[in-house]
């Protein structure tokens, strides 16, 4: 007596893989949906095999378009945010942030991940420098290796081999939404003074997850099991 199987199932995976293998072959635009899933394929293996000029490119093909990640976009009038969007397949985190005129980040580190950001709307405004114990201005300061003003449709790539960076909305009239992603995902990094070199050690939250503003007071309240030793919070 021979027991019939179904094939379906397998078949659904087998079109479904091809689908996506294809859509990561083309070099047609994408939509936001497509772009979430070429990425959790091409980040799958984790940072170590990460093609980088794939991934800016992959970014590159996404047809902007406000309708997609509007309910994402959470705004704080005088600082800008950080919205959770999708939290991949544990080896990167997908964030909307939103700039308000003349907002800017603190000089940075990257906790040792990949970060890329496509610019959406408005410009952005990138300024490196150099690691404090590779080169630094005679007084003492940070040294400035580059500045850099992308339009939006472009992709940008740092990482801690390149140095450290603050990223601005230079503009006083016009916003600027950026979408980063950072693999592997972190929680902590290294802010640091321009003028001394100083570093401080930052914890980071979310100001939304999901489309849903977070209790920001609760989130930047250290347990009592938290070392708070030259450690400060932000939900930026």
């Amino acid at each position: 007596m021979s027991v019939g199987v179904n094939m379906k199932p397998k078949q659904s995976w087998i079109n479904r893989h091809k689908k996506e293998m294809d859509c990561m072959k083309s070099k047609d635009p994408i939509t936001f949906d497509e772009l979430i899933e070429g990425l959790l394929q091409l980040f799958k293996e984790g940072k170590e095999n990460v093609d980088i000029d794939e991934v800016i490119a992959f970014f590159n093909r996404y047809e902007n378009d406000p309708e997609d990640w509007k309910k994402f976009a959470k705004w704080d009038k005088y600082k800008y945010t950080r919205n959770l969007i999708h939290e991949g397949n544990g080896n990167f985190n997908l964030i909307l942030m939103c700039w308000p005129e003349g907002a800017m980040s603190a000089i940075h580190d990257h906790s040792d991940s990949h970060c890329f950001m496509r610019v959406l709307d408005g410009e952005v405004k990138e300024i490196r420098y150099n690691w404090p114990e590779q080169s630094s201005k005679s007084d003492g300061s940070l040294q400035e290796s580059s500045v850099t003003s992308l339009p939006s449709g472009n992709t940008l790539y740092m990482s801690d081999e390149l140095g450290i960076h603050k990223v601005e909305n230079a503009s006083h009239t016009d916003k600027l939404v950026s979408l980063h992603l950072y693999s592997p995902p972190f929680d902590f990094c290294k802010v640091f003074d321009e003028r001394t070199c100083k570093r401080t050690n930052i914890n980071m939250c979310f100001y939304s997850k999901f489309g849903q503003k977070q209790d920001v007071r609760k989130l930047m309240k250290p347990s009592a099991q938290t070392n708070t030793n030259n450690i400060t919070f932000t939900c930026k």
